[in-house]
């Protein structure tokens, strides 16, 4: 590398010493000369790009979320995500590819510059260029989640992440001053034809209590769809989005109180993603974890302690003082600042859960996104067994509104797997009829009565997705709970009475018709009857009319 960068220095200046015999008095030229070669021979490179025999990763022994021993405060030993199986066989992701649309991700990161792709250009929305590092982040968010999903193993510097060899490409997606809804859905389906998996750390705001759909706008489901369609040569891209962190505002954390339900999210409840919760090193529901009945699966992160330098997770932060860990950081960070060991939220349990989804694709390339979402489901380890919102649907799946199916395991995967028999039937949908207007009266509970799902004999047999569709008058529907039920017994809430931001209303930010999905019907036969039920203690009576939709395959 000092080879290469003494020729460079030599043939520009060879350049530019012709370049000043003709304009000798031309000092600004000569300047701009010095400073464009300073940065040319200055300029970071990547120095890491393989694995070595015997290398080791200093802060590894930091990973709980990879190797959990038991030794971190209130930790469950074996409470992780279960890669080691996959590494022992050589699986560590190699070949597969995750977009990390985010806001950025620093490419030439000693631990990354490996793994970034150098053969699928990344994107920067605020420049219009395949340039993707951050240059307005001050938290280097995208190179966080980077590194939990792909930090290079053995290569005897910082740490490792879930998939450590597979590929990463960076969208920088959130460091525009507005997010534009074509932007949202170009980074759903930039290079689809070579990504397996998108990463979505990110979605609505926070803490509000309210539904919002403003960034799942029409061109983004589009996308969506396009890209699980036709992405990675029409077996699909796997979209993972976070769950949010709005549960409970932190100085509510060891109370009931309730703000956001995962559900709320016009994205992560969508059915053409898999929305990821966040487990702690317990493998309990973290306290800002939200729950929902469209929660896939959970991935690993900071719980419910407030030890975050030892509970949270330990990955890349942008090299320096441009990132998380600076130098007026806690004393209990890295003082290698390249590195932190206090990121936590459902922003690193989504990308835990793609190095999984990375390992899973590694083993079993021509798996389509529902082969890869059904064996993800099946191979999902029943975490806080003794929770008691835990109950298994009519095929068998074990399912729970804080957990989805479970805490994401590599392991289990693997081995469901290993005995899946590919689906080969086309993903299709039914709709039911409406329900007509249904006045929900005030302090009463109503039902808007039996929605028939005969209506796709013959179309959907075996359920992958229920979406749930509400038009009401009422803008207060955060003071209601919604529940979805399938004769035969499975339940799905939807909605719970809960707190919202200053109030409940103006519920909805975006529209009076709510759209709702559950995951937990998965496996279920939609013919039959399924009911809404209504409580309301808004204050005041109102109309409601539902419809379902079921996603899935004939048999």
């Amino acid at each position: 590398m000092k080879t290469m960068k003494l020729i460079t220095l030599l043939l520009i200046f060879l350049f530019f010493l012709g370049n000043c015999q003709e304009k000798k008095d031309d000092t600004m030229d000569k300047l701009l000369q010095l400073i464009l070669l300073n940065q040319i021979v200055n300029a970071p490179s990547c120095k890491t790009g393989i694995s070595v025999s015997g290398g080791s990763d200093p802060f590894y022994s930091d990973q709980w979320h990879l190797n959990n021993t038991g030794t971190t405060s209130n930790s469950v030993s074996g409470e992780d995500a279960k890669v080691q199986s996959p590494w022992s066989s050589g699986n560590y992701g190699q070949g597969v590819t995750v977009a990390v649309v985010d806001d950025g991700i620093e490419t030439l990161h000693e631990d990354l510059c490996g793994n970034v792709s150098g053969t699928i250009s990344g994107y920067n929305y605020r420049s219009s260029s395949n340039d993707p590092n951050h240059y307005y982040s001050s938290s280097g968010h995208g190179t966080s989640v980077s590194g939990v999903i792909a930090a290079l193993d053995s290569n005897n510097l910082g740490l490792r992440g879930a998939a450590p060899r597979a590929g990463l490409v960076g969208y920088n997606l959130l460091e525009t001053n507005t997010i534009p809804s074509t932007n949202i859905a170009d980074a759903m389906t930039r290079n689809k034809a070579s990504i397996f998996i998108s990463n979505n750390s990110w979605g609505a705001t926070d803490n509000t209590g309210k539904y919002s759909d403003s960034f799942a706008s029409s061109l983004w489901k589009t996308a969506i769809e396009d890209g699980y369609t036709n992405g990675r040569n029409s077996k699909g891209i796997v979209y993972l989005w976070a769950a949010g962190n709005g549960a409970n505002p932190y100085y509510f954390r060891n109370s009931s109180l309730k703000y956001d339900n995962s559900n709320l999210d016009g994205q992560a409840n969508f059915h053409g993603v898999l929305s990821i919760c966040g487990i702690g090193n317990d493998g309990k529901k973290a306290f800002y974890s939200e729950e929902g009945a469209n929660l896939w699966v959970c991935g690993h992160t900071q719980g419910n302690t407030t030890s975050a330098m030892t509970t949270a997770i330990s990955t890349t932060d942008p090299s320096g003082d441009r990132g998380s860990n600076t130098s007026s950081s806690s004393s209990s960070n890295y003082t290698n600042r390249n590195y932190r060991n206090d990121f936590n939220g459902t922003s690193s349990a989504t990308p835990l859960v793609a190095g999984v989804v990375a390992l899973i694709m590694k083993a079993y390339p021509d798996f389509t996104w529902r082969d890869v979402r059904e064996v993800l489901a099946k191979g999902a380890r029943k975490n806080d067994s003794t929770d008691s919102d835990w109950t298994t649907n009519t095929a068998g799946y074990n399912i729970n509104h804080k957990y989805g199916f479970g805490a994401a395991s590599a392991e289990g995967a693997l081995s469901s797997a290993a005995s899946h028999t590919q689906i080969s039937s086309p993903y299709t949908s039914c709709e039911t009829a409406s329900s007509g207007d249904v006045t929900i009266n005030n302090n009463a509970t109503t039902s808007t009565g039996n929605l028939s799902g005969s209506s796709c004999s013959g179309m959907v047999g075996k359920i992958e997705f229920v979406e749930i569709s509400f038009t009401t008058n009422s803008s207060n529907m955060g003071k209601t709970k919604v529940v979805l039920k399938r004769n035969g017994g499975t339940q799905s809430v939807l909605n719970e009475n809960h707190n919202c931001e200053n109030s409940c209303d103006n519920y909805s930010s975006s529209s009076t018709t709510l759209r709702y999905g559950s995951a937990r019907h998965l496996g279920e036969d939609p013919n039959t009857n399924w009911t809404v039920e209504v409580t309301n203690t808004t204050g005041t009576a109102f109309t409601i009319s539902t419809k379902l939709k079921f996603y899935g395959r004939a048999n």
